[in-house]
């Protein structure tokens, strides 16, 4: 069932009050970006699809009020419908493009395994010829954010905050527009402390966090306690926020993801950035990256020292999707992401806790293996979440130690290293590039695995 978000609807539930508020709610969005909503008249200009936002979070009530707007080429679009994901327990009062009401606000289940609490919002663009010009899509809404299930990664409460796609809490087009920048202005009540993935600064009672990278995650955290480490990698800064362990576990992570950096950059090419690590929280949901840095829950001092090489292969998977993203996370394809970060972790243990710690890990994995589907064509969003975890953090990392045997570690590194350079997200860009460099018979055996084990 879909409800039409305009201004004759507006009119309907309130009258005119409810359309002078969200004047108001407007022009008070860009006293701190200093930006105008209208695009008309700009020249054409190809970029990024980039957010502005002012969040306001009220962690006791569990509830945000947001004013945004996000600039983008329509021509990013192929299709005529721009669909927008965001969470159901936002009153929407304004979703615009180019001045325009043409928002359609979907209130059916979430179809999306990601975003199990959001809804759609669609927007028809067909009728725009010139897409190649700068559009804008301002946007206000307020309400308190939707309990998640469990194992997600998301939260808000007095304890702590973590916002993000899984909600999401910012409008979210994960299948037309999944790579962005952003900028935000967050402002939360005393004690709270705001911090974030990207650049953080605070000014005139916000705490501005923007990133300049691509990314396909907006990630806002708050705490009423928290500690930042901060180390040198080169050039670059690894900050880490934590609070439930001691100065000498920080900066024995510190030490230990300074290597792993290191040895990234000189395998799969150089991340020359800062990159941030957050300490979650949470006890389940497990970790995430994103191009800015990576978040992890469950970190315990007592487990860390006990079980040093689990945990280490825990963040040298999460750091290492710094380097392996692009591929479709919603379909099968999905394995170049997480398959290739796994034997990153792996080859990174290998290198510093040696080979007998690395063959154990991979006895392990193949102990794991029975009745599980090839990786060619699996159902990666409609599978059992434990045949998934299988399929891709165990079988994928297996094929890829078959096929660094069969080629060598140093052209196994060296194709790494090609995939990552040359933007390859398929597995049929993969295989061809396999040919290129490794041989017709190595690539037809590769996919052969990949279709049949």
């Amino acid at each position: 069932m879909r409800e039409e978000l305009s201004c004759k609807l507006l009119k309907n539930n309130g009258g005119t009050i409810i359309i002078k508020r969200n004047a108001f709610l407007i022009s008070a969005l860009f006293l701190f970006w200093g930006c105008a909503e209208n695009n008309d008249n700009k020249e054409p200009e190809k970029r990024i699809p980039h957010y502005y936002i002012d969040l306001s979070i009220d962690p006791q009530a569990q509830e945000i009020k947001v004013n945004g707007k996000l600039e983008l080429n329509l021509s990013h679009v192929s299709e005529d419908t721009l669909t927008f994901y965001l969470d159901r327990g936002m009153n929407v009062t304004s979703f615009k493009l180019n001045g325009k009401d043409i928002a359609v606000i979907d209130t059916s289940e979430s179809d999306n395994i990601f975003m199990p609490m959001a809804r759609k919002i669609f927007m028809d663009i067909s009728f725009y010829s010139q897409k190649e010009k700068l559009s804008t899509i301002v946007f206000s809404y307020n309400g308190k954010v939707s309990e998640l299930p469990e194992m997600y990664a998301n939260r808000i409460g007095a304890q702590w905050t973590e916002m993000g796609l899984y909600y999401p809490w910012f409008p979210f087009s994960i299948d037309q527009l999944r790579s962005f920048t952003y900028d935000l202005a967050v402002e939360a009540p005393d004690p709270y402390e705001i911090f974030g993935l990207g650049s953080m600064e605070k000014k005139n009672g916000f705490t501005r966090i923007s990133n300049g990278m691509t990314t396909s995650d907006i990630v806002v955290c708050l705490s009423k306690e928290v500690k930042i480490h901060t180390s040198e990698i080169g050039d670059n800064q690894i900050k880490i926020f934590y609070q439930s362990f001691g100065s000498t576990m920080v900066e024995d992570m510190a030490e230990s993801i300074a290597m792993m950096i290191g040895q990234y950059n000189e395998w799969f090419g150089n991340k020359n950035t800062d990159i941030s690590l957050i300490e979650s929280q949470r006890k389940i949901g497990g970790g995430y990256a994103r191009t800015a840095g990576v978040v992890l829950s469950d970190l315990d001092q007592e487990k860390y020292y006990t079980n040093i090489i689990q945990h280490e292969k825990y963040f040298g998977h999460e750091f290492a999707h710094l380097w392996w993203y692009k591929a479709d996370i919603t379909s099968w394809e999905d394995w170049i992401n997480e398959s290739f970060a796994e034997y990153s972790a792996l080859m990174f243990i290998c290198k510093k806790h040696g080979q007998e710690a690395f063959d154990n890990i991979i006895e392990n994995m193949e102990e794991t293996l029975e009745e599980t589907p090839p990786i060619w064509g699996f159902d990666r969003m409609g599978e059992d979440h434990r045949v998934v975890q299988k399929v891709l953090y165990n079988k994928g990392p297996l094929l890829l130690y078959e096929l660094e045997q069969i080629i060598g570690h140093k052209e196994f590194v060296k194709f790494c290293s090609e995939l990552i350079t040359n933007n390859i997200n398929t597995t049929s860009e993969l295989l061809k590039l396999l040919e290129t460099t490794k041989g017709q018979d190595v690539s037809e055996y590769f996919e052969k695995m990949l279709k049949t084990r």
